[in-house]
């Protein structure tokens, strides 16, 4: 997903999961479980992924520095700018990202930007970065910066309105001039931190998050909790298969297109069978009509 925010570099012992899409291919979750360690640093990257990860990194990368520097010429800056913030880019080798996060939260700052949410074993998700802006109320609500559009100009009476604030004065209200734009993925890594909060007793009363991405000055706010129980679904069955406790088989689907795994490589260990190969052995239907989400 090329416009996430990224997971935290430290792994604890337990099996744990990061959030994904539910139209996530589940094979390929058993199959990055089963490979080496560093499998990922042989396997090829698809150029259209990885043009889109450079993209979104980029975004995050200036709004920070821009924010930084106190520039005001871009209303989506002005959003994050403030006094009472805690920055944390995430690119100073043995930082402790975790801990600086948990006391500036603690510490009730205003917005923590580039925030690293550790791992919570009890539940199987992994740690997260992303962005937390403080709710009235008490807690915080987790921010994502994406390079997608997340709106659309509103035409007609029928379309769903979008509900827009500052990350810095945290008040969500409508703006009738604009449409919102759900995409599953923000809304699984948003409901993914809300849970990570949820652990450390820094959640916002009720299950909010937002997305600072193209089309509005402002971030958009979502409220999580009608996704709260799908996305916990997704969860549970990402878990099983990580933890063994549930079979996958490979089948065509559109995820292939950009996967390592569909042809395979030429690993340092040897080669790394393709699910191609093995479906056409097989005669698969899913080459000839394309397959669905992979299951047990």
């Amino acid at each position: 997903m090329e416009d996430a925010e990224r997971t935290t570099g430290r792994v604890p012992d337990a099996a744990v999961v990061g959030p994904a899409s539910g139209a996530r291919c589940l094979h390929r979750v058993a199959r990055e479980r089963d490979a080496r360690p560093g499998w990922w640093r042989t396997a090829p990257l698809d150029e259209g992924v990885r043009l889109r990860a450079m993209a979104a990194a980029d975004r995050r990368a200036g709004l920070r520095e821009r924010a930084l520097a106190g520039a005001r010429p871009d209303a989506a800056v002005v959003d994050v700018v403030g006094d009472h913030w805690t920055d944390l880019p995430g690119d100073v080798p043995g930082d402790d990202d975790e801990e600086v996060t948990l006391r500036a939260l603690a510490d009730g700052a205003a917005l923590v930007w580039g925030a690293a949410l550790p791992a919570d074993e009890g539940s199987g998700r992994a740690g997260l970065r992303c962005t937390l802006a403080a709710v009235p109320g008490g807690g915080y609500a987790p921010v994502l910066v994406v390079n997608h559009k997340v709106v659309d100009p509103r035409r007609g009476k029928g379309s769903s309105t979008a509900t827009v604030t500052r990350l810095l004065d945290w008040a969500p209200a409508p703006d009738p001039t604009l449409r919102v734009r759900r995409h599953p993925a923000d809304l699984d890594r948003l409901v993914h931190a809300w849970r990570l909060l949820e652990a450390v007793g820094h959640a916002a009363s009720s299950p909010v998050g937002a997305v600072l991405g193209l089309g509005s000055a402002r971030a958009v706010v979502h409220d999580l909790e009608p996704v709260l129980d799908p996305a916990d679904r997704t969860h549970a069955t990402r878990l099983a298969v990580v933890r063994g406790e549930l079979d996958t088989a490979p089948s065509r689907i559109g995820e292939c297109r950009t996967c390592p795994w569909w042809e395979g490589w030429e690993d340092r260990d040897g080669p790394v069978e393709g699910c191609r190969g093995r479906l056409v052995l097989s005669d698969d239907v899913s080459l000839v009509v394309g397959g669905g989400q992979v299951g047990p």
